[in-house]
């Protein structure tokens, strides 16, 4: 939960990871936390850490979405699929939700989720 400039308490979305990333498998992610939003964002790639609170958004962008971004549809889950290559075991993965968020009381419109490392295992 945060303070928005209103004052009002928010509660932030997050990011769930439904499955684990295994190899020649599909793994399932969800933003959850979202009522107010109309549409939901799945950022992969490498890890970041940008603060954003000094241009009025209360969180940072913890992943810079270089190997992804992917659509959603809020509150339904996003299935991502891993390739069956075995040079992908051991390697490591960030990911971070995104939400546009046109609720009353939001003077942010996009809102950023926890993020969650992943390292890709064997069935």
């Amino acid at each position: 939960v945060a303070n928005n400039d209103l004052g009002t308490p928010q509660l932030l979305p997050s990011l769930a990871a439904l499955t684990n990333p295994v190899i020649g498998t599909n793994f399932d992610l969800l933003i959850e936390n979202n009522p107010g939003s109309i549409g939901d964002f799945y950022l992969l790639g490498n890890p970041s850490a940008f603060d954003l609170t000094p241009i009025g958004i209360p969180c940072s962008l913890e992943t810079d979405g270089i190997l992804a971004t992917i659509a959603g549809v809020p509150g339904v889950a996003n299935t991502i699929m891993v390739p069956n290559l075995p040079g992908l075991v051991g390697q490591s993965l960030n990911s971070q939700g995104a939400t546009l968020d046109v609720s009353a009381g939001n003077p942010f419109f996009v809102l950023f989720t926890n993020s969650i490392d992943f390292t890709f295992g064997d069935i």
